[in-house]
Formats: structure tokens, sequence, C-alpha cells
């Protein structure tokens, strides 16, 4: 059960963290820092890709305890 709520709150902070990302990187797109922005969004989709793994394993998790 510990995995299941951990991996459920890692999941729910990666969601904040990429979505911060995102907006910073709008922010300054308007700004004209069009490197800037870029970079965050290369670090913004990094994210992602961690918190796709991180949600496959709170299913994986919850799949396991339904047994």
């Amino acid at each position: 059960m510990y995995e299941l709520e951990t991996a459920i709150e890692l999941d729910r902070r990666l969601k904040q963290k990429y979505r911060g990302y995102e907006r910073a990187a709008a922010r300054l797109d308007l700004n004209g820092e069009r490197d800037a922005a870029k970079v965050l969004r290369r670090a913004a989709d990094r994210v992602r890709l961690l918190r796709s793994v991180a949600t496959e394993r709170a299913v994986d998790l919850s799949a396991g305890q339904a047994r």
C-alpha cells in the first residue's frame, strides 16, 4: 500500500513540475527569450517521460493489490 501511495504522490508532483516548466517557457516566449523557453520545454518533456514511468509503476502496483 505504501508503494502505491508513494507512486501516486510522485505522479502528482511530476505533473506539477512539468506544468510549471511549461508555464515558465510560455512566459519566456512572450518575452522573446526563445532559447531559454526551448530549454525549459525539453526539461518538461523529460519530466513528462518520468511521469509516464511512474504512472505505469502505479498501475502495476494497483493491479498487484487487486489480486
